[in-house]
């Protein structure tokens, strides 16, 4: 993996011509995007990529595997994973028991959670001109990422998946790998200039009782060392919708012999000792679970797959096609802030085109591998159910080979034996247990919100439909807003939340607002255009050359 310090990159050819007045538009518009940070001419007619000033002093550029505790038993470190802080839901309130109060703070704006929604909503609030503050529970920008399953890449291409002002290094793959994300968001952070409280939690929000209103929002350093309490205009939840991990309730679970371990807990089959031929079950076949199970089968386990829901298949590199179609050919409508809106009629023949696609490669092969289908289309159903495709990257190809078998049964508990005994009574012995049932969603929020609160927005999937729950919009609750969603969502959506937040707390008609969004489009439009040109003039000289 490339370090972007040193990128690996050709100079660029001397500029003339198209390709200089491309330069000349891209550059100046990039650099007031960033305002003022050290920028490094990627190539040319590209916007200018921000370095951090002194990238060696920066502690996200580091990366040191540590394990065992740290600080006493508030704290979990996960094994076996870089730097990544697992925390127990007792530990902020056991921390702030005799932790010291460091004094208070008024901010514009609070974010709760330091992963790629809330870094982009802080880099957008701050570019606002207001003063954020993110709280961040890991130890870096990133680990969150670190600490999933090692196989993880990206689910789209590259090109969906940068967040607002600042692009991924062109050194990263089609498909990053979770590592890599991970050393972007931490990028990122240093680049912009966020503030980020690190290794702090949440302990608790209340309506503020001070003159300006806002929220009071009390911190605890997961050190237990001091507590905080910030006193914010505005909250952004920025912490996701899939929160709490969902445990099924399994009988007799305390007779399993071997591990039993949620997916986000999942690193590979080496560290968790269910390689060379260990028998493995995997519950659920969603995204993690159909994954987990290609990496068992890649480190020489014999996993088991129980796939009772129906999933609607989508290989990967079909969609790849398509995203490649679209930045290849529709780049300056992409570069809109929700400028997908207009591809809307495309997207009508989505389903059938990706059924199609799916039924060519696979044929009747799922069927008699065992996987169920799902009668919807993948867009559909995530519009209508909010469930993703299955993103195929060879699980259903090793299902059909016999490399990964199948059961459709449902999970009825551990016998006497240890065995896992299925609805149809059958039981078999494994090693190990992979629960890749998902998440509560929405929940986060319930573990520090006020009663009152709470009950006013609610939790679960329910509060999503009921409640408006949408990327970038104000929730129930006043000056509390979310961001969450695809990458590419939360890079179009955080701009536009940023503004708003901005016109609440300057002040300003709606006219005003109206005209920075259209300048902000506007500058989009350039940035594309110069891009483009100087795409079309380097061809040129390449044909020239040849």
């Amino acid at each position: 993996q490339t370090d972007w310090r040193t990128p690996n990159r050709a100079a660029p050819a001397a500029m003339d011509g198209e390709a200089a007045l491309a330069a000349a538009v891209a550059l100046p518009l990039a650099a007031r995007a960033v305002r003022g940070a050290v920028l490094e001419t990627r190539a040319l007619g590209q916007p200018a990529v921000p370095q951090p000033a002194s990238p060696a002093a920066d502690a996200g550029w580091t990366h040191s595997t540590r394990t065992g505790s740290i600080g006493g038993s508030d704290l979990e470190i996960k094994d076996l994973t870089q730097r990544s802080v697992r925390v127990t839901l007792g530990a902020a309130s056991r921390a702030a028991g005799s932790a010291e109060t460091e004094p208070d703070e008024e901010v514009d704006v609070l974010v709760v959670g330091g992963a790629a929604a809330g870094l982009a909503a802080s880099a957008c609030c701050q570019r606002e001109g207001l003063t954020c503050v993110v709280i961040e529970k890991n130890e870096a920008s990133g680990d969150i990422w670190r600490s999933r399953y090692h196989r993880l890449h990206l689910h789209d291409i590259i090109e969906e998946c940068h967040l607002p002002l600042l692009q991924m290094p062109a050194t990263y793959p089609t498909y990053p790998s979770r590592e890599q994300f991970a050393r972007y968001l931490a990028n990122y952070r240093s680049v912009l200039g966020l503030r980020v409280e690190y290794r702090s939690l949440v302990a608790g929000m209340a309506p503020s009782q001070a003159a300006g209103g806002g929220w009071a929002v009390d911190v605890a350093r997961l050190d237990g060392a001091s507590r905080k309490r910030f006193v914010a205009r505005n909250v952004i939840f920025a912490n996701g919708v899939y929160n709490d991990a969902l445990l099924p309730p399994l009988q007799g679970k305390g007779r399993f012999c071997g591990k039993i371990v949620h997916s986000s807990r999942y690193t590979n089959a080496t560290d968790l000792g269910w390689a060379n031929g260990k028998r493995v079950l995997v519950v659920g076949w969603g995204n993690s679970g159909s994954e987990i199970a290609l990496d068992l089968v890649e480190h020489g386990a014999r996993p088991t797959l129980l796939a009772r829901s129906p999933q609607v298949v989508v290989p990967r590199d079909h969609l790849q096609l398509a995203q490649r179609l679209l930045h290849s050919h529709l780049n300056p409508l992409l570069a809109l802030p929700f400028g997908w809106l207009a591809l809307l009629p495309v997207l009508l023949l989505t389903d059938p085109v990706l059924k199609l696609a799916a039924r060519i490669k696979y044929g009747g092969s799922l069927a008699r591998a065992g996987l169920p289908q799902h009668w919807k289309g993948p867009l559909l159903r995530l519009l209508t159910e909010g469930v993703p495709p299955m993103m195929d990257v060879g699980t259903v190809q090793a299902c059909i080979d016999g490399r990964i078998a199948v059961r459709r049964e449902g999970l009825a508990g551990i016998d006497a034996d240890g065995r896992v005994v299925f609805s149809d009574g059958s039981a078999e012995p494994f090693d190990g247990i992979v629960l890749a049932t998902g998440y509560h969603l929405f929940s986060g929020h319930r573990h520090f919100l006020d009663a009152a609160s709470l009950q006013r927005l609610g939790t679960g999937k329910e509060a999503i439909k009921t409640g408006s729950v949408v990327p970038g919009c104000e929730l129930r609750l006043p000056n509390v807003w979310a961001l969450f969603g695809r990458l590419q969502m939360i890079r179009d959506a955080a701009p536009a939340l940023g503004r708003r937040i901005a016109r609440r707390v300057h002040g300003g008609s709606r006219w005003r607002g109206a005209a920075s969004w259209v300048w902000w489009v506007v500058e989009h439009v350039l940035i594309a255009w110069a891009v483009l040109a100087a795409r079309r003039r380097l061809k040129q000289k390449a044909r020239q050359l040849r």
